[in-house]
């Protein structure tokens, strides 16, 4: 699988994780005596396995970005320097 491969498929992972929890929430606020539109163990269940497939996918990504040389470093180097330059900027006054 490509990087941007596993970057699509990561989003995608997020969104599912994302709808299912609000599916769940939503299936577990219902008047006393109603029943719910869907079964909140089966949306448990669901919410697992998609979170342990993300886990995993992230886990490739990241020993891929680990291994994967870029200018004098890593690409996970790369990550993460731009990461704290973005932190450092929205830091500043004014910026957000």
């Amino acid at each position: 699988m490509k990087v941007a491969e596993a970057l699509a498929l990561r989003a995608d992972l997020q969104r599912r994780l994302e709808q299912l929890k609000q599916r769940l929430v939503k299936n577990a606020r219902i008047q006393e005596g109603d029943a719910p539109e869907e079964d909140p163990a089966e949306l448990q269940s669901e919410l697992e396995k998609s979170a342990r497939e993300l886990t995993l996918l992230i886990q490739r990504i990241n020993r891929t970005n680990a291994a994967s040389r870029f200018g004098a470093g890593t690409l996970a180097d790369s990550l993460a320097e731009t990461r704290r330059s973005e932190n450092t900027i929205q830091r500043l006054p004014g910026a957000g």
